[in-house]
């Protein structure tokens, strides 16, 4: 490692320049968002803030008079990740062939059951942007909800990784101080 720093520093830098690259192409950004909804433990947390994001945008707009299928255009451009933009982009088509909203977001998989049941809740009362938004408010609340339980699942393992750091410091301190002691006797 003292020797060869540089090649292992110079690998570091090529492999995050590599990494941005191929997150800027179509294949590598959808690769990439499909994984983080994948992904153990931040995967339903990545998918409700999706989720809660589309389901606010869609709401707000389709409550300021905006029709539908300009509101589903603009949503899918709004959520940040790909793989739920272009599942937004199908259910806009599924509802310019004439399917309701919850119909078409239940043919995908992308969207959560919540999503779908509340969009059909609200198309059958007419109230359709203010559930949306009560929807959206509900995934907000869960998705804090489980930032605050992650970060206390978290602060016992840092505590710990804080205690074994600190411990090889005094050990790596005070271990040649008693041998020292040891070689004098």
């Amino acid at each position: 490692i003292t020797r060869y720093w540089w090649a292992i520093a110079l690998v570091g830098i090529l492999g995050y320049v590599l990494f941005r690259g191929w997150l800027t192409t179509p294949l590598g950004r959808r690769s990439f968002d499909r994984f983080r909804l994948q992904v153990p433990l931040f995967g339903p947390l990545t998918r409700k803030l999706v989720m809660a994001r589309f389901v606010r945008t869609l709401g707000t707009l389709l409550g300021g008079g905006v029709p539908i299928l300009s509101s589903l255009e603009i949503a899918s451009t709004a959520v940040g990740n790909t793989v739920a933009s272009d599942a937004i982009v199908s259910v806009r088509d599924g509802v310019r062939q004439g399917e309701t909203l919850s119909s078409a977001l239940a043919k995908t998989s992308t969207f959560l059951p919540l999503v779908v049941h509340m969009s059909a809740v609200g198309e059958e009362t007419g109230r359709l942007p203010g559930m949306l938004i009560r929807t959206a408010d509900t995934l907000d609340f869960e998705v804090d909800n489980a930032m605050r339980r992650l970060t206390s699942l978290v602060e016992p393992l840092v505590v710990l990784l804080m205690g074994c750091f600190v411990g090889f410091v005094v050990l790596s301190i005070l271990l040649p101080i008693f041998q020292a002691n040891t070689i004098v006797k």
